[in-house]
């Protein structure tokens, strides 16, 4: 895999992409001052999306949703202050 990742001050910050051999996207992640600040999206090397989400200071929030290989939802995930809802 190769990625594009961006520093300030010696720590992550703005946007990091990794890419599959094939060119396809593996991943994309928001960065900011080091902590993940953001959405952050995974990919299956087809390029469909596999589990997307958003996290505050490096800590999971809101609903995460996770997709097979087709592209259909198949789980949601809800999270507060990184505790995984039951």
């Amino acid at each position: 895999m190769e990625s594009e990742s961006y520093f300030k001050n010696n720590r992550q910050d703005s946007i990091t992409k990794t890419f599959y051999r094939n060119g396809q996207i593996a991943s994309y992640c928001e960065w900011s001052a080091g902590l993940v600040d953001g959405i952050e999206k995974f990919y299956y090397q087809n390029g469909v999306l596999k589990l997307i989400g958003q996290n505050i200071n490096d800590i999971k929030i809101g609903v995460w949703q996770h997709y097979t290989k087709e592209g259909n939802l198949i789980k949601k995930e809800f999270y507060s202050n990184g505790v995984l809802d039951s």
